[in-house]
């Protein structure tokens, strides 16, 4: 009972704890739209926590509600905001303000694919998630990262695996722009031998791509960043 209560007490101190932060970030995103997500961490290297924010408009005509399906479809744009620490304002300010990076669901046979930000030893991380119910049999994971320099925020490097749900083939890419390097791994089928050990084949094979200059986070478009013969 004890354990019980203690957690109950943590678990009720992290949603306070949660209502504060998002109600501050608030005044950061324009009235009338709605916060989506929000993450916090040093992305300039100045000792001070920044903000990124997602934040979706709400204009009720993008909204279409089916009944018969129980589903939602809401193809309001979402938009990712930057905010800088700066120390002498003891506020945050806003750095970047983006309106096409983040996915979002535009057809009902779709899952939502923005899968969160986070900031990580001082890397902006995008993920996205695709699965469709119908139309393509593959599920796939990526990550986009991103870092501060040079005064924006460049791309760096691309995380991506892919699934074949009837066949269980999968890829996994690891793109890295810094160095102009691709590994590509690919996963056969699984197969099951008479002890019935599951035996799946890889291969690993890697590329180098030319690139005259990083992607600045301003100029890319998800899903469609060309690597060779790759489309991220």
């Amino acid at each position: 009972m004890k354990k019980k209560t203690i957690l109950t007490l943590l678990i009720s101190i992290l949603s306070f704890t949660n209502l504060i932060i998002a109600n501050d970030i608030k005044h950061l995103i324009p009235k009338d739209t709605q916060l989506i997500d929000y993450c916090k961490g040093d992305l300039n290297k100045d000792g001070y926590d920044d903000i990124v924010v997602v934040y979706e408009e709400k204009d009720k005509s993008k909204i279409e509600i089916d009944s018969s399906l129980n589903d939602t479809l809401n193809t309001n744009n979402r938009i990712l905001l930057i905010c800088v620490f700066n120390k002498s304002k003891g506020d945050y300010e806003k750095f970047r303000v983006i309106n096409n990076l983040i996915p979002q669901r535009i057809s009902r046979n779709m899952a939502d694919p923005f899968a969160g930000i986070q900031i990580k030893k001082g890397i902006l991380s995008l993920g996205a998630y695709y699965w469709y119910s119908s139309g393509s049999w593959y599920m796939t994971n990526k990550e986009y990262k991103f870092r501060f320099q040079n005064n924006e925020f460049y791309l760096i490097g691309i995380e991506s695996e892919s699934t074949h749900r009837g066949t269980m083939e999968s890829e996994s890419i690891s793109v890295n722009f810094s160095t102009r390097k691709m590994l590509v791994t690919n996963y056969s089928s699984p197969e099951y031998d008479e002890n019935d050990e599951e035996i799946i084949e890889k291969k690993e094979t890697w590329y180098s791509f030319k690139l005259n200059e990083l992607h600045k986070i301003t100029s890319i478009d998800i899903g469609n960043i060309q690597v060779l013969d790759k489309y991220l």
